[in-house]
């Protein structure tokens, strides 16, 4: 029988002016498009080339971009090594 425990939360909630919460909504998205894209060109070239592309082949493919141009440049960076970094530890390599 597994002991008893309690789980207990915290929760915040920001309050936030519009042109913030505008700002931090749109660099989200952009944020998530960046990993999906990565994510697609690492996919295809794997089923395409059946290897494992390196990081800098897709880093060349995706820097010029709308998706990579829309955010500073350490945070497209940041999603496409944790993409990368998932798909290498996904596909145990």
């Amino acid at each position: 029988m597994p002991p008893n425990y309690e789980i207990r939360t915290v929760s915040s909630r920001l309050h936030l002016d519009k042109r913030i919460y505008t700002i931090i909504k749109e660099m989200s998205h952009n944020s998530k498009n960046m990993e999906n894209i990565t994510l697609y060109n690492i996919r295809q070239h794997f089923f395409n080339a059946k290897k494992y592309p390196k990081y800098e082949e897709v880093y060349e493919q995706l820097k010029q971009g709308p998706d990579y141009k829309s955010l500073p440049a350490q945070v497209a960076q940041q999603a496409m090594q944790q993409i990368d970094s998932d798909m290498k530890s996904f596909l145990h390599f």
